[in-house]
């Protein structure tokens, strides 16, 4: 039988042919890479194990650029040392365990490591740590809003200090700084004048207080050219929600000016706008809101809205009221004639406030977003009670008819940090302001999602590389992946980032210093590493794993293979990363079924380990086992970690070859006769 014109006799005796002329050209260059063999396999010996560990790190102190003399421990041991003047430390010779570090330095922020787990042999370093320093003073910092314009300028001072500000009368902002953290009482007065006011305040350490935005005491402040706008009590569009209200208490009180002339028709009605709310409700609609005299009136809506007009201009009473709560007036409320007056905001008191023993007093303040500043919305309550409050386009509030003792104010806002302060209501019913209560946004942090290896990996394969992989939860810039990412101990290494969350480290073993078998290694990812959203990792990342010893690293045919067609002078291929001992080999290896006949076993060594041919006899449709034993070792003695390895598989049916083999067939029986 012919098939593709050629007998199939004679394909075999064209492949043995060839196979012939193969073996010359194999044995020539088995000559010639003879002498590179041996060196290259002493280069390849991989260290001994040892029982004890290392761990190692690097302290920065913020502000500093001299790093020595941090002290570190491990908590629970005798181990205790100091940095260097690069920051630098390490412990050696270290038992397995697992460890606590604590670092620490007068005037820093310590940090601590609380769960460190060492395998013998391994070599953990931590990376940089950033020390942070402890504040120790605040700052403060305000508004003041004057009465008199012709004022030149005005003093704020801390009672008991000799820190002062004079600031102009027309500008009112004020800042101290480097204040001692504790109570102060700040004073406000003119120059060369006793004070005119007195306010406690606790400065922070490390925070700015800011005093709430104050508004106009017996004239409205907000006629003042300022650079920093203060709330007003008139609007012009009729659709926004106002500014709270809140009178100052560092007003100072001034002689009375003349007011100008009003350029609009005496008589012409006014509008009256404001808010009310119950002190205890989401749902402030139901509110009736009445001018006493003549009688008008307006219901508020669910937000607390109303609106009242054709109001006689002159000074008024507006009266609050609602079922189950006690009424509440505001006397003498000025309607210009023509404009629209924005009222104060009312809040309806907790019923029964007005029999608690002693005066009821208004405290009001101010809350801000750290990173948007003013917002409307954020709800501010008092620990315990029925007080709400929502802040204002300004940020401002206000509690009404909060009866004497000690509360906590508590600002919350989802996505950031609930905040409180505490505060003391006199019984004398004066007003209590509360210091500027700023939200921080809840801190998040690109976190590591999963890492190949895994975290504590053993006997990871080692081929001409270890090939690492370190998925983050966000994506990253690629130029803060520079010095972010460091090997340990030092190794050449390839790092890239293939996609914007992802991070490879390649240990090479082509390059030196290679990579080596049996050894832990950690890779650290610092803080450096900024994601496009802004956020950094918190705390260092380190990833450990060891890598394995020699071993095989696969085959060809594959295992498990079916359909294999092998030619009579086709080998079949092992890949290791240690070179094996050949003789060994043939003496052990193991091959089902039994042909009886010894195989042909040739080596070829690459950059990184050995390519073995086995030469067998196979016939079509068969099963095939190949087993290479445990016993068998690397040319310096070493144990391959993955043995026994079988190799199992299935060869086809040659006279179903594809017509493509034929066509391969004639073109090396033309390249043996030219």
């Amino acid at each position: 039988m012919t098939r593709g014109g050629i007998d199939r006799p004679m394909q075999w005796k064209s492949k043995i042919r060839l196979w012939h002329r193969a073996c010359m050209v194999r044995s020539l260059a088995a000559l010639t890479v003879l002498g590179t063999s041996l060196c290259i396999e002493g280069c390849m010996d991989s260290p001994l194990p040892t029982d004890e560990a290392s761990l190692s790190a690097t302290f920065h102190l913020d502000g500093s650029t001299n790093n020595e003399g941090v002290e570190v421990v491990l908590p629970g041991t005798a181990y205790r040392g100091y940095s260097d003047s690069d920051g630098h430390i390490i412990f050696d010779n270290l038992p397995a365990r697992t460890y606590e570090l604590l670092a620490r330095k007068e005037g820093y922020q310590d940090f601590r490591e609380r769960k460190i787990t060492l395998e013998p042999g391994d070599h953990i370093d931590l990376g940089i740590v950033h020390l942070a320093a402890i504040p120790r003073d605040g700052t403060l910092e305000g508004e003041v809003a004057v009465e008199d314009l012709a004022a030149a300028s005005v003093t704020i001072s801390l009672f008991g200090t000799s820190i002062s500000s004079i600031v102009s009368a027309t500008d009112g902002f004020f800042r101290l700084a480097d204040i001692p953290a504790g109570l102060h009482q700040v004073l406000f007065g003119y120059p060369d004048e006793p004070p005119r006011l007195q306010i406690p305040v606790t400065i922070e350490a490390g925070k700015t207080v800011r005093l709430p935005r104050l508004l106009p005491g017996l004239r409205q402040a907000s006629t003042l050219p300022h650079p920093h706008p203060l709330p007003t009590d008139v609007i012009d569009d009729v659709t926004d929600e106002p500014a709270l209200p809140t009178p100052s208490p560092t007003a100072l009180p001034a002689p009375p000016t003349v007011q100008p002339e009003p350029t609009v028709d005496p008589n012409a009605p006014g509008i009256v706008k404001g808010y009310a709310f119950y002190p205890d409700r989401q749902d402030h609609s139901g509110i009736l809101v009445r001018i006493v005299d003549p009688p008008l009136q307006a219901t508020t809506d669910a937000a607390g809205l109303y609106l009242i007009s054709s109001v006689p201009p002159g000074l008024r009473t507006l009266r609050a009221e609602a079922e189950g709560y006690e009424p509440l007036e505001l006397v003498d409320l000025t309607v210009p004639a023509g404009q629209l007056t924005q009222a104060p905001r009312i809040q309806l008191p907790v019923p029964g406030a007005s029999q608690a023993s002693g005066a009821v007093s208004r405290v009001y303040g101010q809350v801000i977003l750290a990173d948007k500043g003013e917002q409307p919305g954020i709800p501010v309550s008092l620990e315990g009670t029925n007080f709400t409050a929502i802040s204002g386009r300004d940020g401002t509030f206000v509690f009404n008819s909060v009866p004497s003792g000690i509360y906590v104010a508590i600002a919350s806002l989802e996505g950031y940090e609930p905040a409180t302060y505490e505060i003391e209501v006199p019984d004398d019913g004066e007003d209590v302001p509360i210091p500027v209560i700023t939200l921080q946004p809840v801190a998040i942090y690109m976190t590591v999602l999963e890492t190949n290896p895994r975290q504590n990996a053993r006997k990871v394969p080692v081929t001409d590389r270890v090939h690492v992989e370190i998925r983050l939860s966000e994506r990253f810039i690629p130029s803060a992946l520079k010095g972010a990412v460091t090997v340990f101990p030092q190794v050449a290494a390839r790092i890239e980032t293939p996609d914007s969350d992802l991070i490879t480290v390649d240990l090479l073993r082509t390059e030196r210093p290679e990579v080596q078998f049996e050894t832990s290694y950690t890779i650290t990812v610092g803080t450096s590493l900024v994601s496009t959203e802004g956020h950094r990792l918190e705390r260092p990342y380190v990833l450990l794993f060891k890598t394995g010893g020699p071993r095989i690293l696969g085959s060809r045919p594959e295992a498990g293979s079916k359909g294999v067609i092998l030619a009579p002078d086709e080998p079949i291929w092992l890949d290791l990363n240690q070179p094996i001992n050949l003789r060994s080999l043939q003496e052990k290896i193991r091959i089902t079924p039994n042909s009886g006949e010894v195989p042909v076993l040739r080596q070829e060594r690459t950059a990184f380990g050995q390519k073995v041919e086995i030469q067998i006899q196979v016939s079509p449709k068969r099963k095939f086992r190949i087993t290479i034993p445990s016993s068998i070792r690397t040319l310096d003695g070493q144990k391959y970690e993955n043995t026994p390895y079988r190799i199992e598989f299935q060869t086809g049916d040659y006279d179903e070859l594809p017509d493509r083999n034929d066509e391969y067939l004639n073109e090396i029986n033309d390249m043996l006769d030219y």
